[in-house]
């Protein structure tokens, strides 16, 4: 299944490159996780658990409008323009003249991390794998993902303290940087089947040189 939460590594199944029905309602029920565990701790101030649901509301539209999307607009373009979005994001929170309420700012963040990056960051990892490593190459990326953001939380209130809003310009940073690695290196998988996706990357202009033997130089990209 392209883009989903289960694996199948049989290569007698063909898989289209579309989103399944398992992959939204996970995406939509993992948005509730500030709901479920920030009631006990909220419950007692009114104005802590409304922002919790805000957020909430926000994530759930805004995977609605990516789930609409990403079979439409393709992978790629949804990373660039959230991409995009997000490093003029960052650089407005920058700036010391923020005239943005802390609930409008958050909003605004989970709003454009849920409708491309957010997502996308589960999806591309099980469609970019060949099936014969697909579940230990995903094993990795949740490994890793996990890794980076335990880093992140436990030091970003130190940065935040000693860089002040510097901390967002050096996000912004460098979410420009995987974005100009998204539009350098990511070949477009909507609508690609998964058994095909060994020839679409022995048709990519950098990739093809650890996949492709001489004999098959001239191969076309395969059509969704």
């Amino acid at each position: 299944m392209a883009g989903g939460g289960f694996i199948c590594d049989s290569p007698r199944q063909d898989h289209g490159g579309r989103l399944t029905a398992p992959v939204i309602i996970t995406s939509i029920m993992a948005a509730f996780g500030d709901v479920i565990f920030g009631y006990d701790l909220a419950r007692k101030h009114d104005a802590a658990l409304m922002n919790a649901v805000i957020l909430v509301v926000v994530s759930v539209t805004s995977v609605l409008v990516f789930t609409f999307l990403v079979d439409r607009c393709g992978r790629k373009l949804l990373f660039i323009v959230g991409g995009a979005l997000m490093i003029l994001c960052q650089l407005y929170y920058a700036s010391p003249s923020l005239s943005l309420s802390l609930s409008l700012s958050l909003s605004l963040s989970r709003c454009l991390l849920c409708f491309s990056w957010g997502p996308l960051n589960w999806i591309i990892p099980t469609e970019v794998l060949p099936v014969e490593i697909r579940s230990a190459g995903q094993s990795i990326d949740v490994a890793a993902n996990l890794c980076v953001t335990f880093v992140q939380r436990r030091s970003f209130l130190a940065m935040l303290c000693r860089f002040k809003h510097g901390t967002f310009a050096y996000f912004s940073a460098w979410v420009a940087i995987m974005t100009a690695f998204i539009v350098v290196f990511l070949s477009e998988t909507k609508g690609v089947p998964l058994e095909s996706i060994d020839d679409l990357w022995r048709c990519h202009w950098y990739w093809r040189r650890f996949l492709v033997d001489g004999s098959k130089q001239d191969m076309k990209p395969p059509q969704p």
